[in-house]
């Protein structure tokens, strides 16, 4: 903002703009993600909804037991009552998960050690290399470890049977089965409560899914130097390979997401597309038109020099003048307000800019 010179003012240099502006074409690829089938929690039937009480759950089973009474493989939702809230300190079991464990009795429990609870699921037709499962999970005791398809991922809580604690599982899917176990030791020197209670979601990239356009280019006019940006969203099974074109002609080494021209310029006006391939098939989007003008010589913004970087404060504007004036009718030249103070900080003013004062 700029008003009248009444007195000179301590200068600080401002960030300038950058004297060479860039054409930048974007494109993104996102990939088409589906549920993972056949993902369940704990304590649910085919169609998520929680079990009755004491009953199989078909999705878990027990692979490891110390208890010889309760070897596996059934796992059970449990009786009512303690040690699930709210007469106990357990977790209450919601809509959308219950706990499980290797009897259904958990007000007595089972023998302490290591206990290891199964599910599966089946990956088939998708892209195992892009699975990714998010959930999060709490035991009685530790939860020592989960293993996808025998390798350890390293992903433990304290069980802490009040809370949850977040997980990720990003690599080590296969084609096909997948297994995923959940270890959990049951601490203690005789019989007493063990449970698992998990929550998951998985998603994966459907294999040979064809590239398909989200959001398509928007093109525009722009003054000559300026910068553009054109982009586009795609989703299909990677690897996803980007072409643009101008007026329908490749352009050089522009096969990567990122296009860069420095200083647009009044040649590089035209209809720009960009291809989308993969080894499923290929599509390419709406032409969109990037007009380029040559600016008015010598318009310039409030606050900036001939090169149109913005003043310092306290610099008077070369470009501007007061014609009218009723604060004192011979002071004509406007300055650069300090821009460090009220009205511009915590006042009502609009913020300076990189582009104008």
């Amino acid at each position: 903002m700029i008003q009248p010179m009444k007195q000179p003012k301590t200068a600080s240099l401002r960030t300038s703009l950058r004297s060479a502006s860039v054409l930048s074409l974007l494109a993104t690829g996102l990939a088409f993600s589906a549920p993972i089938p056949k993902l369940y929690n704990t304590g649910v039937d085919d169609a998520g909804k929680p079990l009755p009480d004491a009953t199989v759950d078909p999705h878990y089973t027990l692979i490891e037991s110390p208890d010889a009474a309760y070897p596996g493989p059934n796992t059970y939702t449990l009786e009512p009552g303690w040690p699930v809230a709210p007469a106990g300190p357990w977790i209450a079991d919601s809509t959308v998960s219950r706990w499980i464990a290797p009897r259904a009795r958990q007000s007595v429990g089972n023998a302490p050690g290591s206990y290891t609870f199964r599910t599966t699921f089946d990956l088939t037709g998708f892209d195992p290399a892009k699975a990714r499962i998010t959930g999060r999970w709490t035991s009685d005791n530790t939860g020592m470890d989960i293993v996808l398809n025998g390798n350890s991922l390293g992903i433990s809580q304290p069980g802490n049977f009040g809370v949850f604690s977040e997980f990720t599982i990003e690599s080590g899917f296969v084609a096909g089965t997948n297994t995923l176990d959940f270890l959990v030791f049951n601490a203690g020197d005789a019989v007493n409560p063990i449970g698992l209670r998990v929550e998951m979601i998985g998603t994966v990239e459907v294999a040979g899914e064809p590239p398909r356009i989200v959001t398509a280019p928007v093109g525009g006019t722009y003054p000559v130097g300026d910068t553009v940006t054109l982009s586009v969203l795609a989703d299909g099974t990677p690897p996803l390979r980007y072409q643009w074109k101008r007026n329908g002609t490749d352009l050089p080494a522009a096969n990567d997401t990122t296009l860069i021209l420095d200083n647009v310029a009044a040649a590089q006006e035209g209809d720009y597309t960009v291809v989308i391939r993969n080894d499923a098939g290929e599509i390419t989007s709406p032409a969109v038109r990037v007009t380029v003008l040559d600016p008015i010589p010598r318009l310039y913004n409030t606050g900036v020099d001939h090169d149109g970087i913005v003043l310092s404060d306290g610099s008077e504007d070369p470009h501007y003048k007061l014609v009218v004036n009723p604060d004192d009718p011979a002071v004509t030249i406007p300055v650069v307000q300090d821009s460090t103070v009220f009205p511009i900080v915590a006042g009502p003013w609009v913020a300076n800019s990189d582009t104008s004062v």
